[in-house]
């Protein structure tokens, strides 16, 4: 009986140890208006079409494979990938950006700065220090021109706004390479529809 007993046992110890592999993973973030850093819980790191999320409210994502992930959360809009090359815990600290949209979180539509509507002259940056949104705002709402950068501090778009805060402009700019697959779509759709019309 004992000899029957020592190769279970060793088999659901093997099966044990391979499902205890997993990639450990949790993400806090600085709150420059608290000068606080909190872990976050609500984000998700996406693989191919996979979708891994925190399992519990203590915000650790676990990870059967590793890989390269993608980041994806509400307080940071930056493209952030990690690279998980072996079986670990591994922990990042982003910057959460202080002027949000605030429509969502809020009874009224506009910006909110620190948790409370905007007012005057505001800039936030990217965690590479680069200006992210900079713009006037009267009670949360935008006022003249809102300007919006992508992460290496070019111009994303500018948006103008009457003094009553409604959006009257929108000037989208594009580098290079988002221009050229833009004018190749439209190539294809008029190729399309001149071949469905012949």
């Amino acid at each position: 009986m004992g000899k029957s007993i020592l190769p279970i046992f060793i088999l659901l110890f093997v099966q044990n140890c391979s499902y205890s592999q997993s990639v450990s993973f949790s993400l806090y973030g600085y709150n420059g208006c608290s000068a606080k850093t909190e872990r976050i819980g609500l984000y998700f790191l996406k693989k191919d079409s996979t979708i891994n999320t925190p399992v519990d409210s203590t915000g650790i994502c676990l990870l059967q494979d590793t890989g390269v992930y993608k980041l994806s959360t509400l307080f940071f809009d930056e493209q952030k990938t990690y690279s998980f090359h072996t079986f670990s815990s591994y922990t990042d600290t982003i910057r959460i950006f202080s002027i949000q949209e605030c429509s969502k979180l809020h009874s009224f539509s506009g910006y909110c700065c620190c948790g409370k509507k905007c007012e005057g002259y505001q800039v936030d940056y990217y965690s590479n220090g680069q200006k992210r949104i900079e713009g006037t705002f009267e009670e949360g709402v935008p006022i003249g021109s809102l300007k919006l950068y992508n992460t290496d501090g070019s111009l994303k778009s500018i948006r103008k706004y009457s003094k009553k805060g409604k959006l009257k402009k929108e000037i989208v700019y594009c580098d290079e390479a988002t221009r050229e697959n833009f004018e190749n779509k439209l190539y294809q759709m008029h190729d399309a529809l001149t071949s469905h019309n012949q």
